[in-house]
């Protein structure tokens, strides 16, 4: 009872948040004002199971999933614990859900399933009707026994020990387990007699999971086996040692290759690094493909295709036969595999070595038991291939593991779905469609493809010739290729499994074994598959070939000669316009840091012709795709959204949009669709942000129609869409099935923005490759209309709008190629020049330290201080705000161009870290650069003149004024420089900081990644800009007036700016000069504004986020434990010291967390009172506060808080410099409107179009004030 009444102890937290409860005994009298079940008896229920039944946390799988499609709580020993459990809420009467855990209990052939709603536990027992009384009890009784304030019921009491004795957490011995084996029931037996039979795909992942690490740990402790295995194939260590290196690219792209072990023993060896690393993820593709292999031949017992040896009695009889040695049960269970499918249980490779000792090999065989795997209808292989390429750096071959409701959602969307969509029907014969997936990982669309053809195909499963032809379907239309050895034997297996339903079904038909097959995935690149290039001249040796890529090993990719008997398969796949469906997820990896890969594009002479440099793998994956494509056929890929405004990627959106009709396109904005399919699902804080935006293409090879339109599904709001389709307010990451459910339907509904998704049509015409394709917003939007607006003017030559790289320098910052000793420069020159990283570690170089970018403050130390021309005075990037800068956060970089003299001092300042700075690859490259010269350190005469500073990547254009010249930024921000005397950089910062050219960016300019923006030289050349001839020589009444007015009152000057622009609207003569010289005085108002504003910053926290953009007003809360910490000492008093409060320490210690009650904090810490705190509930309030504030308070740091001597003081203070903050919010608020009304004026929007771009910027500001402060 002590165990039970600890873990609903523990719950008082969450009582007294859903009820205001103060216990157990009180939650359950008052009701909560909610469901609980996610939050409070869903925990409850697992921690019971753990210190009540004593089950440890590996020892059971929770699955809380909606719908009552799953139980929460599995053992992951179902043999031994033959039961389930559900969590209901509190408000839930347990009666109703009977059908349901009996569902479970007859699904998964167990005995018992366990309800619980915090209020009960009831158990009910398979094959009768209710519960269990005697196994049954009310949990308040126990709890009040335990608490002391009942007696003991002697009922409840007696469930309760039976309860514990039936369910507690047991061992099964290797013995119990061999024999459970032996006895287990043929599932063809039990699908004989028409039971209904599930498999659990989630649960059985899991296990899979569990059981690869236990055999990554078995294969890790033979050695001996590995070394036999190697003594016996002395030409097998070589080929080993090729994965092994191609593993070590995967984990860390670029090791250099003699910085490698030489010997397989040497990796073995290894117990820390890059090579203990590689190793253990090479015995966890031992593992994984040993598992899977026994996965199969398990799956092809069930279906009667091989003879028993694995299970049920074939096991006994084998094991028996073979003197009980389970490691020949296992290779004469693999030799009958070789029967019937050569290929793979033939297949010379890397992992035959291994077979698990007898312990692991039972706990394998015992833990697939409860499983009727030749029933599989889903990827089940893939959740390994998941759990694998999360170990490893994914980024060089982009290896992103497809979760299977996008597969689901991408195959539907490509129309393969149904007998028509399935087979190629002609008359009384169905034809297998042919079908591609380009990239196919661990097989996941390929496996889909599969069971839709199986299940959904229109076959009947009692029809041999029915049979027939799915099997052929299966076997010569699905056609794959998988770059990297593992996941392609992964591919195999996966679709095996799926064959095995097939062939189960011809044999329970009365139909023999079919002839031998081979499948259509292929371990290949798949770019070799492009059909073109040099002619070869037949019978030279292959590596003498032009075609040598395709042909030879390529030990860096684990690449081998392609076996004879897949030749036909990948014949098939050189055709062009030979499927009618391609499909996939090609890899997303860019040309840095990926050199081995693009080196072997390069060399594949089908795409001399085609190849660009700095640009995506993917890109080459989409050209192969289309020309791949029968006429008709239907491409459905997933990829970054990037390429659609790419301009590195302007020649791929013409060959996409010159060849294909776009049907589709599903933008998802900020959600992760790649998270983990065992990740939590009811996240209630926002996971890791993803780096790319996920789209999903759809479209169809053939002409469109020029009125013909592109449909586009866009995930807007990822927090709205969340709370509609969970029906909860506090959602903040939507379920992704309902998601891709709630995105298909609104596609096929009509256009408009509602719940967080924008559905829009653009028409393919107005999809221009050499300009980013308007794809996120709608002909509707504010963006395209100014947009429309803009380019009108810059085609018309009568109006003085032109790009802005006409009359403005647009470079980038300077590159010193090392500011800091970061681990990626240690990478390299661990990779390159070892030598180097050697030398810098005796050194004792630390990372992080300063190389050439100084921190603030180093200017005045020698050599600096004597060497000032030398040093660029760089901003920080987050320091850049509307027209001004954060001055205090600055850096100092070195700046030595090839001409500058260098003092002896300022090398040997930089002679420590000439291991770095000679090993700089620009200066490698160039003989005649110095090695302690700056990368690239621009034009000095130009990056001296007046300039705007543009933050390079922003969710929002953000440009700071530098009228002097003094500032020299790094490569982290892009700069405009006048190219003519007599240009206004304050009227420039005034054009590129408004609302009407982030608009026009955001449709226009280079936006990688949902909202966000990356201003760069080339995209930013072609923005509008307005020229104003001699703003220098404006003057007059008006400009004297707003100047005045500037000085005095915000309102007063967006008053004289309103007249201005409505002299403009007018035309009068000489509006124009005086309104773009007003624009210059606002923009220099506004700057001043936010320079006004920073002071305030430590006292309001929020105020670092506001005042970015003038647009945003807060609302802004001080901090007063900030103000209090600003205090002077006589200003304030100790809790210890001040006579109104009553210091209580209770237990010493840690001091726990405080609960404000009346008159007084009470602190506790565990289940103890630590320390109470009486007096006036203001001085409580804010001592509240302040304790908050210290990190892992003790009861002895209580006394020594400071609190103000008078309240009221620091309350008056406070009030004040709110009011001062509010005042300069809202007059930076009037001046960015009467600036960008002005701006509006200048381009000739018209009223209507103006009033929607100022609406465009207060929408946009609150609701980025929303997101942050979610």
């Amino acid at each position: 009872m002590r165990s039970l009444r600890a873990v609903l102890d523990r719950q008082a937290g969450r009582y007294k948040e859903l009820a205001g409860a103060a216990d157990y005994a009180d939650y359950l009298a008052k009701k909560p004002s909610q469901e609980d079940e996610e939050i409070l008896t869903e925990p409850v229920l697992a921690k019971l199971l753990e210190d009540l039944l004593e089950f440890p946390t590996d020892a059971y799988f929770p699955q809380f999933s909606k719908g009552g499609l799953k139980p929460d709580l599995t053992p992951m020993d179902t043999i031994a614990h033959p039961f389930v459990l559900d969590a209901k809420s509190s408000l839930q009467d347990l009666v109703k859900h009977e059908p349901q855990i009996r569902t479970y209990i007859d699904e998964r052939r167990l005995d018992f399933g366990i309800l619980f709603n915090l209020r009960e536990f009831r158990v009910y027992r398979r094959g009768e009707k209710g519960y269990d009384p005697a196994l049954s009890f009310r949990l308040q009784p126990l709890w009040e026994a335990a608490s002391g304030t009942a007696l003991a019921i002697d009922a409840e009491l007696a469930a309760l020990d039976l309860f514990i004795e039936t369910f507690r957490f047991r061992e099964m011995g290797l013995d119990e387990k061999v024999e459970r084996i032996s006895a287990a029931e043929p599932w063809s037996d039990r699908d004989a007699r028409g039971e209904t039979i599930e498999v659990d795909i989630d649960y059985l992942v899991e296990q899979l999971r569990d059981l690869s690490r236990q055999l990554t740990d078995d294969a890790a402790a033979q050695q001996s086996s590995l070394e036999g295995h190697l003594k016996l194939n002395p030409g097998r260590e070589q080929a080993m040692l090729g994965e092994l290196e191609a593993l070590a690219q995967d984990i860390d792209p670029g090791t250099a290759l003699d910085s490698l072990p030489s010997s397989v023993g040497e990796y073995v060896a290894a117990s820390e690094g890059l090579a203990a690393r590689v190793w253990r993820q090479y015995l966890l593709r031992v593992a994984q493909l040993c598992l899977a292999r026994i996965v199969l031949y398990r799956a092809w017992e069930d279906v009667n295709f091989v003879d028993d040896c694995l299970y049920d009695g074939g096991f006994r009889l084998a094991y028996d036969r073979l003197d009980g040695n389970l490691r020949n049960v296992l290779n004469h269970a693999f030799a009958e595999g070789l029967q019937r499918y050569p290929w793979l249980y033939g297949a010379d490779n890397n992992y035959d070595w291994y077979r698990p000792r007898p312990e692991t090999l039972v706990d394998v065989l015992y833990a697939l038991i409860p499983f009727a795997l030749g029933k599989l209808d889903a990827d089940v292989l893939g959740g390994l291939y998941e759990s694998y390429v999360e170990e490893i750096d994914r980024d060089r071959l982009g290896q992103f593991y497809t979760p299977r409701a996008v597969v689901r959602f991408m195959l539907q969307q490509a129309g393969f779905d149904g007998s028509d969509g399935i087979f190629r029907i002609e008359g009384d014969q169905r034809g297998p469609k042919r079908l591609l997936d380009f990239a196919s990982g661990s097989g996941g669309f390929l496996v889909e493809a599969a069971r839709r053809i199986i299940d959904r195909g229109g076959l009947s499963l009692a029809d041999p010739e029915d049979l027939g032809d799915g099997l052929v379907s299966i076997v010569s239309g699905l056609h794959g290729c998988e770059i990297s050895p593992f996941p392609y034997y992964l591919t195999e297996i996966n679709l095996l499994l799926q064959v095995s339903r097939l062939l189960g079904a011809l044999s329970a038909a009365g139909e023999g074994a079919p002839g031998s097959f081979v499948l259509g995935a292929v371990h290949a690149d798949t770019l070799t598959a492009r059909s073109g290039g040099a002619t070869s001249i037949e019978g030279l040796a292959a590596e003498e070939r032009t075609d040598a890529a395709i042909l030879t090993q390529d030990p860096h990719f684990g690449l081998i000669p392609l076996d004879p008997k897949k030749q036909a398969a990948f014949d098939r796949i050189r055709e062009d316009g030979a499927f009618d469906i391609v499909i996939g997820n090609p890899p997303y990896v860019f040309e840095t840091n990926n050199r081995l890969l693009f080196e072997r594009l390069r060399l594949i002479p089908a795409w001399t012709q085609i190849y660009q440099g700095k640009s995506d793998y993917l890109y080459y994956f989409l050209y192969l795709a289309i020309e791949k494509l029968a006429p008709g056929g239907r491409l459905c890929v997933i990829t970054p959204a990037g390429w659609m405004n790419a301009g590195n990627a302007d020649w791929l959106r013409k060959f996409v949009a010159d060849n294909l009709r776009l049907d589709d396109l599903y933008l998802f904005g900020s959600h992760r669709l790649f998270a983990p399919e065992r990740e939590a699902r009811h996240r209630r804080l926002r996971a890791p942000t993803p780096t790319v935006e996920s789209a999903i293409l759809t479209a169809t090879k053939a002409d469109a129609p020029r009125s013909h339109k592109l449909r586009v599904v866009a995930l807007e709001n990822e927090a709205e869409a969340a709370k509609e389709l969970a029906a909860d307010p506090d959602a903040v990451v939507p379920d992704r099935d309902l998601l891709l459910a709630e995105m298909a339907r609104r596609r096929a509904g009509r256009a408009g923005r509602r719940g967080g998704i924008h559905v829009h049509d653009v028409r393919q015409a107005d999809l221009v490759h050499d300009r980013p394709w308007p794809i996120k917003h709608g002909a509707r939007d504010v963006g395209p209309r100014v947009v429309a607006h803009l380019q009108a003017q810059l085609d018309d030559a009568a109006v003085p709008v032109e790009p802005l790289s006409d009359r403005w320098a647009i470079p980038q910052g300077i590159q010193t190629g090392a500011d800091a000793y970061t681990p990626r420069i240690q990478q390299r020159l661990s990779r390159e020049f070892p030598d180097a990283k050697r030398e810098l570690d005796q050194r004792g170089a630390e990372t992080g330290a300063p190389i050439m970018e100084l921190p603030a403050g180093w200017e005045t130390r020698a050599p600096w201080k004597d060497n000032a021309e030398l040093l660029a005075r760089s901003i920080e990037p987050d320091a850049i705000l509307y027209g001004a800068m954060d001055e205090a956060r600055y850096t100092s970089l070195v700046w030595i161009g090839r001409d500058d003299k260098t003092p002896q001092a300022v090398i040997d300042a930089l002679e420590p870290w000439k291991p770095v700075l000679a090993n700089r690859a620009e200066i490698r490259r160039n003989e005649k650069r110095r090695w302690w010269e700056t990368t690239w350190p621009r034009d000095k005469q130009q990056l001296r003149q007046p300039k705007v500073i543009a933050l390079y990547r922003t969710d929002r254009g953000r440009f700071a004024l530098d009228e002097a010249g003094d500032w020299q930024p790094s490569i982290k921000t892009t700069l405009a420089i006048p190219k003519e005397d007599g240009l206004s950089v304050a009227y420039l910062c005034g054009l590129l900081n408004s609302e009407l050219l982030d608009l026009w960016y955001a449709v226009r300019g280079k936006t990688p990644w949902h909202v966000r923006r990356n201003y760069e030289p080339k995209p930013m050349g072609p923005m509008p800009y307005r020229h104003v001839d001699g703003i220098a020589d404006a003057g007059g009444q008006r400009l004297t007036r707003l100047d005045s007015a500037l000085a005095k009152d915000a309102g007063a000057a967006a008053a004289v700016a309103g007249a201005i622009g409505a002299e403009l609207a007018e035309g009068v003569d000489g509006a124009e000069r005086l309104a773009a010289a007003a624009i210059e005085r606002l923009v220099r108002a506004i700057a001043a504004n936010r320079r006004e504003l920073l002071p305030y910053r430590s006292r309001f926290p929020g105020l670092g986020r506001v005042v970015k953009d003038p647009w945003s007003v807060g609302p802004i809360e001080a901090s007063r434990p900030a103000y209090v910490a600003d205090l002077k000492p006589a200003q304030t008093i100790s809790v210890r010291l001040d006579p109104s409060l009553d210091l209580t320490i209770e237990n010493e210690g840690a001091l726990g967390r405080g609960t404000l009650v009346k008159g007084a904090i009470q602190f506790r810490h565990g289940r103890q009172d630590s320390a109470r705190v009486a007096g006036p509930e203001p001085q409580l309030a804010l001592l509240s506060e302040l304790v908050a504030q210290l990190e892992r308070p003790r009861t002895a740091d209580l006394g020594t808080v400071l609190l103000p001597k008078d309240p009221d003081e620091l309350a008056a203070h406070l009030d004040a410099e709110t009011a001062t903050v509010a005042r300069l919010l809202d007059n930076g608020r009037t001046l960015v409107e009467a600036c960008e009304r002005l701006i509006c004026r200048l381009h000739g929007l018209p009223p209507e179009l103006e009033d929607e771009v100022v609406a465009h910027a207060l929408t946009r500001a609150a609701a980025t004030e929303l997101a942050e402060t979610v």
